[in-house]
């Protein structure tokens, strides 16, 4: 090499955050993952996102066989502690350039490659960004477990053990899904969710985990699954119209891209969500992307290298040797990332 010709790609969410090292061409020489991006609030949040930076990058970077030294730009697609997380990048990756901004941009690029549109990301947490024509970024959702993060794999298992403790009591409508989250927990009454919870023993990505269950007994007509799900899906079409109806597009960038974990994870959840937008916001295109968010990280981390992210990735996924590691088709279902 003649100097440093990579790109470092991080996405990073509330149940893991992977790294792809890549070249200026769009062909992926390694890639790892590591721990959640907390919020550097949180007990231990700014130790938790400096291990889960230096874990994926630093293990990207091995399996590519290359160094630091190699990195001409880095680009950080987070949930959160941008400012934070680029300083643990930048202590990394030396003269490499660092760029931080919102996990939910990455969510778009897997679809448009950094091109304008409408996105909705949804996995441990929720959030729909829309870009326009003028690169100007308008935000709906993103407010975290608390106040937000509606339609999203924590939400929806949240709902679960609620619905499990209200069934437990006799003040809510009987459920299976109190034998099954028994079962999936291993705990022997719904009661011992108690100490669960409130230990964080089953912390917010255990509960999230709990979402694919919630699906299938859905799907097999619980009724108190299929509202859960039913609510999330009413969620994430708010969301996405709330944020499309923000901003002006053209024609051929109005387009919603369906990223994250759960609307990759569930067909059902998908096929509903699409629906709804196509029902709601007729001009507009549904993205089902072929690549995650890391991919869409990627994307912004070359054209921020001057590289044509839509010719040189668009022709690379297509091809036989892309790696079936980061497709859709291979993302662990409800997780933040592959």
């Amino acid at each position: 090499m003649s100097g440093p010709e990579l790109v470092v790609a991080v996405d990073g969410g509330q149940s893991s955050t992977t790294c792809l090292v890549g070249d200026l061409t769009g062909r992926p020489l390694g890639w790892a993952s590591s721990g959640p991006i907390w919020h550097l609030g949180e007990v231990g949040g700014p130790q938790r996102v400096r291990d889960a930076i230096q874990g994926a990058i630093t293990g990207a970077l091995d399996r590519a066989g290359r160094t630091a030294a190699d990195v001409a730009r880095a680009h950080l697609s987070l949930t959160g502690a941008c400012g934070f997380a680029a300083e643990v990048a930048g202590e990394l990756l030396g003269a490499a350039t660092i760029t931080a901004a919102s996990d939910a941009l990455g969510g778009l690029a897997s679809g448009t490659f950094g091109e304008p549109g409408v996105a909705i990301v949804t996995g441990t947490g929720s959030v729909a960004v829309a870009v326009d024509e003028q690169g100007r970024e308008v935000c709906r959702g993103g407010w975290g477990p608390i106040l937000g993060d509606q339609g999203s794999a924590y939400q929806i298992g949240l709902d679960a053990l609620r619905s499990v403790a209200l069934a437990d009591d006799r003040t809510g409508p009987d459920t299976a899904l109190r034998a099954a989250v028994t079962a999936e927990l291993g705990i022997g009454a719904p009661r011992d969710l108690f100490d669960l919870v409130y230990t964080r023993a089953l912390d917010r990505v255990g509960i999230a985990a709990l979402a694919p269950l919630v699906v299938d007994l859905a799907r097999t007509g619980d009724s108190v699954a299929g509202v859960i799900v039913a609510e999330a899906v009413r969620a994430l079409i708010d969301l996405a119209v709330a944020v499309a109806s923000a901003v002006e597009l053209s024609d051929e960038h109005q387009r919603v891209v369906l990223a994250g974990g759960v609307l990759q994870g569930s067909a059902e959840i998908a096929d509903a969500v699409s629906t709804g937008i196509t029902e709601r916001l007729p001009h507009f295109e549904v993205i089902r992307p072929a690549c995650p968010p890391l991919i869409g990280a990627y994307a912004l981390g070359l054209r921020a290298c001057g590289v044509d992210a839509v010719a040189v990735l668009t022709s690379r996924v297509s091809a036989p040797g892309w790696p079936p590691e980061l497709t859709n088709r291979n993302c662990s279902p409800y997780c933040e990332r592959i």
